[in-house]
């Protein structure tokens, strides 16, 4: 059963994936998703709001994933906010340096609806204990089955 009540943050500066996310996780059950057009928009929005799981983009005018990855992690109320990252870059050593940066997941673009919302299921689970660590198909590998 999904979390009606989680708060889902989509950032990406390209609207039609957005809006292809926004309404594949609310047929899956998810009614509270907002969305940001990059980096600098997302953190705004992080200084109001609180979600449940942010699902960041990596490449992105005025403020990459990256950064804004760094900047929650430097943040004390958002350090454990989780993150699921998404990204056509699979290379091991930006994977490694968002993993490195405390990520939740990571998504190989293009990816399934399902694939991204077995990763928040996970990440909602996880924030209330239930979950110590992802298996497999839910941990940093990403999906390249239908693009999302």
């Amino acid at each position: 059963m999904r979390n009606a009540n989680a708060k889902i943050l989509i950032v990406d500066d390209q609207a039609p994936l957005r809006q292809v996310l926004r309404a594949g996780l609310r047929a899956l059950g998810y009614r509270d998703i907002q969305e940001a057009e990059d980096g600098l928009e997302a953190l705004d929005i992080l200084t109001r709001t609180r979600p449940s799981v942010v699902v960041l983009d990596s490449l992105m005018p005025r403020l990459d994933g990256l950064g804004v990855l760094r900047a929650i992690r430097s943040d004390p109320e958002l350090v454990k906010l989780p993150v699921i990252m998404m990204s056509a870059m699979s290379d091991t050593r930006y994977v490694g340096e968002c993993t490195s940066l405390g990520i939740a997941a990571f998504l190989i673009k293009p990816f399934t609806i399902e694939a991204l919302a077995s990763r928040v299921a996970w990440c909602l689970q996880d924030a209330r204990g239930k979950a110590a660590t992802p298996t497999p198909s839910q941990g940093a590998a990403g999906d390249s089955a239908n693009a999302a």
